[in-house]
């Protein structure tokens, strides 16, 4: 094993580390308050994160992370999160209001260069209506059972070079919400 190696896999395992750490014993009380920073943009839109908004967020940045985020509200209709994928290490992950992990996907799961997931309440009554996560037609179709949630993007950087590109594809990441199933993108 490379030294290179070693300290990039050391570099996501802690990265995986504080995650947890964070979602476990910080997200209850926290999560509020991102909810309502994000809420400011209204449902679907996406933001990257910067170093002041993860501070309110009280959220010290990793060196080599960088996040993204929005708030998902899909009421009848639906939010489609589209994002472009770089190569190396990245995630998704949707919490509740009281900081529970409802979903996440990341980039050895996805094997994927660009994304689309949609999520939708369960009880919606339309006919295309999901119960349970699937793939259909390129999409993530993934079904919620809370009114609101916060779904965060992160991706490792893993040298000073490559932030601004990576950066840049994250800025692309669009949050859009479909508020009817009269103005939703048909699935089929």
């Amino acid at each position: 094993m490379t030294n290179r190696f070693f300290w990039i896999v050391a570099s996501i395992l802690l990265a995986i580390i504080v995650h947890v750490s964070v979602v476990l014993f910080a997200a209850r009380v926290k999560m509020p308050a991102r909810f309502d920073i994000l809420g400011k943009a209204g449902s679907g839109g996406f933001q990257v994160f910067t170093p002041d908004m993860l501070q309110r967020f009280d959220r010290r940045p990793l060196k080599h992370m960088i996040y993204g985020g929005c708030l998902v509200a899909p009421g009848k209709g639906r939010v489609e999160l589209k994002a472009p994928i770089e190569p190396g290490y990245w995630s998704v992950t949707l919490y509740s209001a009281g900081g529970d992990v409802l979903y996440t996907l990341n980039d050895l799961h996805a094997g994927v260069k660009a994304m689309t997931i949609v999520f939708q309440l369960k009880d919606d009554d339309s006919a295309d209506a999901i119960q349970a996560p699937r793939l259909r037609n390129g999409k993530l179709l993934v079904p919620l059972d809370v009114e609101r949630a916060l779904a965060v993007t992160q991706a490792y950087v893993a040298h000073p070079g490559e932030r601004r590109r990576k950066l840049e594809s994250l800025s692309r990441t669009t949050c859009t919400a479909y508020p009817t199933p009269l103005m939703a993108p048909k699935l089929n």
